[in-house]
């Protein structure tokens, strides 16, 4: 009795509620012969699932291009409106746009949140530990003339020569 009872609401259909469903992956549901074509998710190609990793790299790649798509259409060498210096527009890993100065500068003369590099997709970075005989980047806004001095000597040196036009 209890056997009976439970293949058959096993089999009941979950839109209609009669007997003799059978599962359908694209509606994740038991479906009759004529609720089939009323559920319009029992139509759907099933897919297999998807695993994250392979999400993630699809997300990143997406994010990527649309940040390459935004930065053609954008003029990357602007001008300071502090100080007036040339300096070009950069597109960071997290998205953000920021202003790096044109110089390079010895790795080890900058600090470490400060150093900036371009990756092979033009994208700015913070750079890895590297040797003495690297170069870096920095933002412009560190070193303006027209802001208040950084706290790093070497930045307030650099822009000291900045703002003696140097």
């Amino acid at each position: 009795m209890g056997g009976q009872e439970r293949s058959e609401a096993f089999t009941a259909c979950w839109w209609c509620g009669r007997a003799g469903g059978s599962w359908h992956l694209g509606a994740r549901a038991v479906l009759c012969g004529l609720c089939v074509v009323r559920v319009p998710a029992a139509g759907r190609e099933v897919r297999e699932p998807v695993p994250v990793r392979e999400a993630v790299l699809a997300v990143e790649r997406f994010l990527a291009n649309r940040g390459r798509a935004l930065a053609v259409g954008y003029e990357s060498v602007g001008r300071c409106r502090r100080c007036r210096s040339e300096a070009t527009w950069h597109l960071t890993e997290r998205g953000r746009w920021i202003m790096l100065d044109p110089g390079e500068h010895p790795v080890d003369s900058v600090p470490r949140t400060r150093r900036w590099q371009l990756d092979r997709l033009g994208t700015v970075v913070h750079p890895p530990e590297t040797g003495s005989e690297a170069r870096c980047r920095v933002v412009h806004w560190d070193v303006c003339p027209g802001l208040p001095a950084p706290r790093d000597p070497y930045l307030a040196l650099v822009r000291a020569r900045l703002r003696a036009g140097g």
